[in-house]
């Protein structure tokens, strides 16, 4: 059994994220899964999506301030992964806004990841990351987490206290602050044609690559809904 798990909060994205994300989870993924969602609005969400309480996976706001409203960026996903109600199963946690293109069951059975699984972003330039470290970029993404929750209870302790207020003002973000203080509680996935990113492959459907994601939650690339090509006419067919 996998549990595999979303957020949508605030008024970005619409139910119909949640539920093309649903419906495409079906077509492709062959095994026995629950799919949840953790929402502050269920409106017009498919009945057959089960409900979590997104006021249970809130996060605090760091003493310092700083970007993202003092925050570290959908460090709710930490909260949500690691989850004990998930214990005993395997748990893929997806961002709304990415479109599966290719099967991920044996992907998914077959992996058994012995720390939380995230993605080393291949599209980032490499002489740009090691000159700017710590200050610009990040090379990973939590667009596709996979894991054991846990195997996740680990960094959930040690984000959410007392150096909470410093990771959110020096980091702001999930990612960033994975990759600059938690990379010995994590792995990367093995398959380096399980992801691509939309806005930096010119807007090409690459047909070997398994999933494309689309990463605009921090405000920059294209959203779905805004698109008029052949993303968007995917996407759409999976109502």
């Amino acid at each position: 059994m996998i549990s595999i798990l979303c957020l949508k909060w605030g008024d970005k994205y619409g139910p119909e994220y949640v539920n093309r994300l649903y419906n495409q989870c079906k077509h492709f993924i062959n095994l026995d899964f629950n799919f949840y969602c953790a929402t502050d609005n269920s409106k017009k969400i498919n009945p057959e999506i089960k409900i979590l309480d997104y006021n249970d996976y809130t996060i605090p706001i760091g003493k310092y301030g700083g970007n993202n409203q003092g925050k570290v960026f959908t460090a709710e996903k930490i909260k949500l992964i690691c989850d004990e109600r998930f214990y005993g199963t395997r748990v893929l946690l997806l961002d709304l806004d990415l479109i599966i293109l290719k099967d991920l069951t044996n992907y998914l059975n077959n992996y058994h990841p012995n720390k939380l699984a995230l993605y080393e972003s291949w599209w980032y330039d490499d002489k740009l990351f090691k000159r700017f470290y710590g200050k610009v970029t990040c090379r990973l993404n939590s667009s596709f987490m996979y894991a054991y929750p846990e195997n996740v209870k680990i960094i959930s302790q040690k984000l959410f206290n007392k150096n909470y207020d410093y990771y959110a003002f020096k980091f702001y973000s999930l990612d960033r602050t994975i990759q600059y203080n938690f990379l010995e509680h994590i792995e990367f996935h093995k398959d380096k044609r399980l992801l691509y990113s939309y806005s930096n492959s010119k807007s090409k459907r690459k047909l070997n690559y398994k999933v494309c994601i689309f990463n605009n939650s921090h405000g920059r690339g294209e959203d779905l809904h805004n698109l008029k090509n052949w993303a968007y006419d995917y996407w759409k067919s999976y109502d």
